[in-house]
């Protein structure tokens, strides 16, 4: 197969509707692609950094998942340092110098745009709980962008779950050093709605994207790569519309007893 161009994957993104002004959250498996042509493999998470923002333009926002769980295993959070654990395209975004990151220590996002102080500064129970940052860029009215990656790693999936308030999970906290971006260390509480270990229960967000495939998702190729875009609202929409009609609509394994005395 012929390494797909930087303007294969410009054109890529504009056939899935990302366009200028446009707030996208990036999941990304950017290396699904194979080698950009011209392109060295280092410099790949760069490149495809400038054809996002030189696509979304001054007045857009690009964001993406900085997630690492190293915290819940009492490993200290420096949110200056810590690397993602999201992939290449995730840390190199993290480590530009206009990009904000957010606070929590295990569901961190970082974003760079007009909005991204405003969205990442906001330090609450977890990133996706009401007033949280991904509640903000669903105010925003922003775009899931999936580069790469399947529709099963949407995390947004999370903000319905927590929404929803969802059987299968539970609250838990997580205590540990932590490092602000004044540098100051204290030990701090974070939470975080974790799955139920008895119910190991395992998400299928496949009914979710067979319901927005006749409409609002949007899909393309580059290289080996699928690329997909669709709106927070609609992803959010249909979600909770299963979810509430059945709690454990997106679960597609688990232990069936417990659901069956629910």
């Amino acid at each position: 197969m012929t390494a797909p161009t930087r303007t294969d994957l410009l054109q890529a993104l504009q056939s899935v509707g990302i366009r200028t002004g446009d707030i996208i959250f990036v999941h990304s498996s950017i290396y699904r692609m194979g080698k950009l042509a011209d392109t060295a493999i280092d410099d790949i998470p760069q490149a495809v950094t400038s054809i996002l923002i030189d696509l979304l333009g001054p007045s857009g926002g690009l964001y993406v998942p900085t997630f690492t769980y190293k915290f819940c295993d009492g490993q200290p959070f420096d949110i200056r340092s810590t690397p993602s654990e999201m992939g290449v395209l995730t840390e190199y975004i993290r480590k530009q110098e206009e990009s904000v990151r957010s606070p929590h220590p295990m569901q961190s996002i970082a974003g760079m745009g007009p909005n991204a102080v405003d969205v990442c500064n906001r330090d609450t129970r977890t990133t996706f709980t009401s007033g949280g940052p991904i509640d903000r860029l669903y105010e925003l009215d922003a775009k899931v962008l999936l580069l790469g990656a399947p529709f099963q790693s949407t995390s947004l999936i999370h903000y319905v779950e927590e929404k929803c308030d969802v059987p299968y999970r539970c609250w838990k906290e997580f205590e540990g050093e932590y490092t602000n971006r004044n540098g100051d260390t204290d030990p701090v509480t974070y939470e975080m709605y974790v799955r139920n270990l008895d119910l190991n229960p395992k998400l299928d967000l496949s009914i979710i994207e067979r319901e927005l495939s006749e409409g609002p998702i949007q899909k393309a190729q580059v290289g080996s790569a699928g690329v997909t875009s669709f709106n927070f609202e609609d992803f959010v929409e249909e979600a909770v519309k299963l979810v509430r009609k059945d709690p454990f609509a997106i679960v597609g394994e688990m232990d069936k007893s417990f659901a069956s005395d629910k």
